[in-house]
């Protein structure tokens, strides 16, 4: 999924990329690298599956094949 699209879907749910890693105690740089898919983040990644109601596998479907939230 576009990192766009991820960063509505957050939006639409309250979140921000700040809220978002002051929650998980992460740098917002960090998220946002992880969101562009530049870094890795089990945490960070399943977090925002889990916010958004998106399964990991449409959010990022290169890395995650079928996988459930």
């Amino acid at each position: 999924m576009r990192p766009e699209l991820i960063w509505l879907a957050l939006r639409d749910q309250g979140y921000s990329y700040a809220s978002l890693a002051r929650e998980l105690g992460y740098t917002i740089n960090a998220v946002r690298s992880i969101v562009y898919s530049q870094k890795k983040s089990q945490k960070v990644e399943s977090k925002i599956s889990e916010i958004t109601g998106i399964p990991l596998s449409e959010l990022w479907p290169d890395r995650y094949s079928d996988v459930a939230a």
